[in-house]
Order: C-alpha cells, then structure tokens, then sequence
C-alpha cells in the first residue's frame, strides 16, 4: 500500500487573477483527474485548500508507487477550460508506502507530505518517494528557518555588491545590492542557501525591505563620500508585490534614507509580468512617477508574455547569466542578440549579467549590448572593498566613475574571474590596477 500526497502548484495565483469560482472549477477537473488514476484500487480525497490525499493498495512493492506518481505528474499535462480560459496547472506529488514508510496513518501522510515539499523544492511538477534521509533533511530545513527568522536581530545579514559596467566606455554606472547570511557555524551563505526557505514561509518579505534600507543607505553614504551618484540595484519578491504596497514601502525608504529616487533601480522577476499584469503596472507606474527604475531580471528563463513585457513601464533587461555562459553555441547566439534588439526596440537598455570572459564582453559590445557585471569585472564585494575600487577613480577617472582603459582590462591570453584584487597604492603603476593572482590588468 501507498499514501499518495498531492499539491496543486500555484494554485493561489488562479484564484488571484481568474476569481474563486474558476479555483472551484479547478479543484473538481483536478479530483476526477486523480480518481481517473487512481482507479479502483484506492481512494482520493481532499484534505483543504489545493492539497489531496490518495490511498492506494495492491501495490507492487517495488515499481508500482513510483509509476503511480509518475501518472499523476501527467494527468496534469493538459490545460483546464474554465470560464472560458485555458489553466495549467501541474502537481507536486509525494508518496509513503507502507510499511517501510509508516505503519499507522498519520505517519503515512506526514512522510508522504515530507516528499511532496522535496517534490516542490525541485522545481515543481515533479514527484519524490519518501527515504528515511528526508526526515534529517526536514529537520535541517525546519532548524535553518528557526534561525533565519532571528538573523536580521542578531546583524547577522550581510549586502555585497557587484558593479556594473558600461560597455561602452568602461565606466562603473552602477552595483547591485546581493544578499548574503552570515551564520555563526555555517560561515557566509549565498542566497542560494536559503531564500527558498524565505520564499516559502513568507519571510522574504521582511528580508527584502532590509535590503533595500541598507542598500539605499550604502549609496547615500557614498555619495556623501564624494563617490558620485551610482544607482544602487535592488531585487524584489514577486511575494513583496503580492502582499502589500510596494510604492508605500519604498516612498517611506526612501525617505528614511534620503537617498534621490533616480538612483535607485529595483529588480524584479519575470512571473510577475504573467501572474497579475494590471496590479504589477499600475505600481511600476507610481514607482516610475516617483522616479525610481526598474528592470527585469533573470530575463529569458521565465518565459514572461511579450505582449504584457511591452506594457510594462520598465526601464532594462537583464540577460541571465545561463545565455552568457554557452555564447559561443549558435543558438545562444540568436537568444542573446534577439533579447538586445528586442529590449532596444522597446527603448529599454539591455543589461548581460555572469560576464566572466573576455570573449565573452566583446561579442556583447559587437552586438550593442549597454551594461555588463559579472567576474570579469569583479565578484560581489562588501561595501569597504568595493570603496578601494571607487577609490582609484581620484587617479584614473572623472569623480564617480573607474575608468577602465579601453575595456582593457585582463589580458586576453589568460582569461580569468578577478576573484581578488590588491588595490594598494603600490600595486597601482602606469593607469592600470594589477591584479593580486598573475599580472592580469583589472
């Protein structure tokens, strides 16, 4: 026997845009779809909101609960017609068998939940069948989101920045503001190692105001340092657009900090351009009267409509880095020159993000693209290190900017990631900064 525990993916987001009545069409099409699998071995029943239960017996002890999961997985291929609209929706499946996964009920459906959420932190529309190494793992996960919570008490928090560049003259326009965990055993955690959790239990919202006060405080020290006005970049949740007023919180950042709106730029997902286009315009709009930009990140990988993308009153695009990586493959090649003369043909500047070869930086200033940041360049920084690079523009620029020699930067015959720099006056020699590993030019 098997304990089957399915979870409708972004269910939410129908009942947000299309209305509860079509959420109600829905959850009866996605019933009948599971008892269709199901069959008559087992029973399907609805347990709240867009989570289902199946119990299924006569089950091969080996095979049968994997290819039963499988077939729900692609029960949900087809769209539903509801109210005259066409909705995809695809589950999240996990599944206990029983008895090496449970011998009583509530331990069936509580591992069979635990593989359902491994199922959905895979990326969804996918299925997991319950190991005991998902009990530790629910564990760690559980533990790490306790602590998550009292990290921004504890100044546990950190922002890096990455400078931008403009591929044009080889000026720093501008930095984006990355966020980093300091954990007191775990060291210095990408966001890779925990906005997931953020995302899903509702905590990225209060990270995401963090990050921006801190980064808008940053630039405004900055500029009180006499380091120009720099725009500062900050991403955005589609989470934060979901649950209140973005405008309000930045208009009242803003003045906390006293930064000018005009530098700063805020990021935000491709999703939100499909999830809710009316709501997430009328706010780019009052963004924009403010003053403050926006852009689209990660673009190309969300598979964002066109037509929504053209109506949005957004300022750039950004390239994601999983296009710059394989430039040389021709059909990469067509992706990125189409995404350059598609955000300039909506009078929107083209930024490409992960440069990391000097190949790489001119093909995209051959093909017109305006900004690039990535390792070529420099990693993300801490604001002190990021200052000794500001610094150097005292010498080798006009205030504000790094000059950076023609884009003349490292050597093409060795070309590395700048991953560290020594920007001691006694390593500054001729207009050119030598980097500490080698004698590449940074």
């Amino acid at each position: 026997m098997a304990v089957l525990f399915v979870d409708l993916d972004r269910f939410k987001q129908i009942n947000d845009s299309l209305g509860h009545a079509a959420g109600n069409d829905v959850l009866r099409f996605a019933a009948q779809r599971l008892e269709r699998v199901v069959g008559r071995s087992g029973l399907v029943g609805r347990i709240g909101g867009d989570e289902f239960a199946a119990f299924v017996y006569d089950l091969d002890p080996h095979d049968d609960a994997a290819a039963l999961c499988a077939a729900v997985v692609d029960a949900f291929e087809h769209p539903f017609t509801t109210q005259r609209h066409d909705v995809f929706v695809t589950a999240s499946v996990g599944a206990a068998r029983f008895p090496a996964a449970g011998k009583d009920a509530d331990t069936l459906l509580r591992n069979a939940d635990t593989a359902m959420y491994k199922a959905k932190r895979r990326g969804r529309d996918a299925y997991e069948i319950y190991r005991p190494d998902h009990d530790r793992r629910a564990r760690d996960r559980v533990s790490l989101e306790s602590q998550l919570h009292s990290a921004i008490e504890r100044g546990e928090l950190r922002l890096h920045y990455q400078p931008k560049v403009g591929l044009r003259d080889g000026t720093i326009v501008g930095v984006e503001a990355l966020l980093r965990w300091e954990h007191p055993k775990e060291g210095l955690l990408p966001p890779g190692a925990f906005i997931h959790l953020a995302e899903e239990s509702g905590l990225i919202v209060r990270l995401d105001e963090w990050a921006l006060e801190r980064a808008c405080m940053q630039a405004t020290e900055w500029q009180r340092s006499g380091f120009g006005s720099l725009s500062v970049a900050v991403n955005l949740s589609a989470r934060d657009f979901r649950h209140r007023k973005v405008e309000d919180m930045v208009a009242a950042v803003l003045r906390r900090t006293g930064l000018d709106p005009g530098c700063l730029e805020l990021e935000l997902t491709e999703s939100l351009a499909k999830d809710d286009p009316a709501r997430t315009r009328a706010t780019l709009l009052d963004l924009k009267d403010m003053g403050v930009h926006s852009s689209i990140d990660d673009f190309g990988t969300g598979y964002s409509s066109l037509s929504s993308l053209a109506s949005l009153p957004i300022d750039r695009l950004k390239i994601d880095k999983s296009f710059v990586d394989h430039i040389a493959d021709r059909r990469q090649y067509a992706l990125i020159t189409s995404v350059i003369a598609l955000g300039h043909g909506l009078d929107l500047e083209v930024t490409a993000e992960g440069v990391e070869t000097v190949q790489q930086m001119e093909f995209l200033q051959a093909h017109g693209c305006d900004v690039m940041q990535g390792y070529l360049f420099s990693p993300p920084l801490p604001a002190d290190q990021l200052e000794r690079l500001f610094m150097i523009e005292h010498v080798a620029s006009a205030p504000g900017r790094l000059q950076l020699l023609g884009g003349d930067w490292m050597s093409p015959a060795a070309p590395r990631p700048v991953t560290e720099l020594d920007l001691s006056p006694a390593r500054y020699t001729g207009g050119r900064v030598l980097a500490a590993r080698g004698e590449q030019s940074a």
